[in-house]
């Protein structure tokens, strides 16, 4: 059986209607432990009344393990999070915070060797203490998965290069992508160019590219495959993301012949468009619900 670890930020999202657990390495180990893959979270949290809240519904998450310590300097992370004009949800995520104080320890070093799969995001490199212990574990970790996040003022790009070259897959947005593209100097209109240009130039073979409604494009080697995504009525697409990346990570590494990536991404995307007509971003999902979707898809 496969085992994940993710690695960084654990924090409260705060919208004008109340707080939620936040943090996308939690998402994808909470959606992967849903999905049968044994999943445990290496954060920090506050010594406060907040991060013992976090840490409780942590806890009731269900995953195989928690690395999450209480750090004495820094608060419980949190979030700020507001709409723009187009709808899309614009963070202002508070700086110090417990996440960004990681330390490293043998306990996390030997279940990192022993995890098969490990999860870490560009937030996470925001600080230095954090930023060493990612370093130190990506050393150890066996199938590395970086999860791309340009979110200023957090956007150092020569440290994102940095991480994108030290993965085995890169997970990341179309809007991302351009921008990634444009900055290291490619003039790509095509999606499928940028996204091969970015293979090259981080000497990454696998990268998967969502394209929110639209579905996602993922890159193995040399062969491409894509999704159009699924039509759904929409709720809140704050985890749709994390959603995919947990159902993608769940499959893609049994994967050996076209019709296996093919039935991968076909799961991801399924999995992120039932996770956009619930609220929330821990919601429970069914296989039922998801295998529901993808049989109305084909019929």
């Amino acid at each position: 059986m496969r085992k994940a670890i993710c690695f960084g930020e654990v924090l409260w999202d705060i919208f004008p209607s109340g707080k939620v657990i936040g943090g996308a390495p939690l998402q994808v180990a909470a959606r992967l432990s849903s999905l049968g893959v044994p999943s445990r979270i290496v954060s920090k949290i506050g010594n406060d009344a907040e991060g013992r809240t976090l840490l409780q519904n942590i806890q009731n998450l269900n995953l195989t393990g928690v690395y999450v310590k209480i750090d004495q300097n820094f608060p419980t992370g949190e979030a700020i999070v507001h709409f723009d004009d187009n709808g899309e949800a614009v963070y202002d995520v508070k700086s110090p915070a417990a996440w960004d104080n990681i330390d490293l320890s043998t306990e996390i070093e030997d279940a990192v060797g022993a995890a098969d799969i490990f999860v870490y995001g560009s937030l996470a490199a925001r600080s230095d203490v954090s930023r060493k212990t990612l370093y130190n574990l990506l050393e150890i970790a066996k199938y590395k998965v970086f999860d791309v996040n340009v979110r200023k003022p957090f956007c150092d790009m020569d440290e994102i290069i940095k991480l994108m070259r030290k993965a085995d897959l890169i997970k990341l947005n179309e809007a991302e992508l351009r921008y990634l593209a444009k900055h290291l100097g490619a003039d790509n209109e095509s999606l499928e160019l940028n996204i091969l240009f970015l293979s090259e130039y981080t000497e990454t073979a696998q990268i998967c590219v969502t394209r929110g409604t639209n579905g996602a494009v993922l890159l193995t080697g040399e062969q491409l495959y894509s999704h159009p995504g699924f039509e759904v009525d929409i709720v809140d697409t704050i985890s749709s993301g994390d959603n995919f990346l947990a159902a993608l990570l769940s499959k893609i590494m049994d994967c050996e012949t076209e019709e296996d990536y093919n039935e991968a991404l076909t799961f991801a995307n399924a999995l992120g468009a039932v996770a956009a007509t619930k609220k929330g971003p821990t919601s429970k999902i069914s296989k039922d619900e998801v295998l529901q979707l993808i049989q109305g898809q084909l019929s």
